[in-house]
């Protein structure tokens, strides 16, 4: 159970961390496949209370969910922006602000753009920069 989480810490960090590529990330959710197969097949010690190995091999099958969420969500995301940083798109998109979404809809993974609303502030607009006159 805790060489496999190891191994999902190491898959999130070295193919989902700071620096993100399509390779990686497919990579990653392969890991992910694989993983999440082994820890069904993971038999946990103890008795039905304050067992803590029940509570992490729950936690492990939670954290490859979340784990999964992240992946999908970062390949849609075709761009960087803010800490999403993918090497093989380094720029933002020049097209409209959009939100990722993902959710799980019977056994499988939802995911899809929604355009951002902008409800306080919008962001200045590609237009000429504004000139300020100085005059008495």
């Amino acid at each position: 159970l805790y060489a496999l989480a190891a191994e999902l810490r190491a898959v999130m960090w070295e193919r989902a961390g700071l620096v993100r590529d399509e390779p990686g990330l497919a990579c990653a959710l392969d890991a992910i496949d694989r993983l999440a197969g082994a820890v069904e097949a993971v038999g946990v010690p103890g008795g039905v209370s304050l067992n803590t190995a029940w509570q992490d091999w729950l936690n492990l099958r939670n954290q490859l969910l979340a784990a999964r969420l992240i992946v999908a969500s970062a390949r849609e995301r075709r761009e960087s922006r803010g800490a999403h940083y993918r090497a093989d798109h380094p720029g933002p998109d020049r097209g409209p602000l959009y939100s990722v979404r993902a959710r799980l809809e019977g056994d499988g993974l939802r995911v899809w753009r929604e355009p951002v609303e902008f409800t306080r502030a919008r962001p200045p607009e590609a237009a000429a920069p504004a000139t300020v006159e100085i005059g008495d």
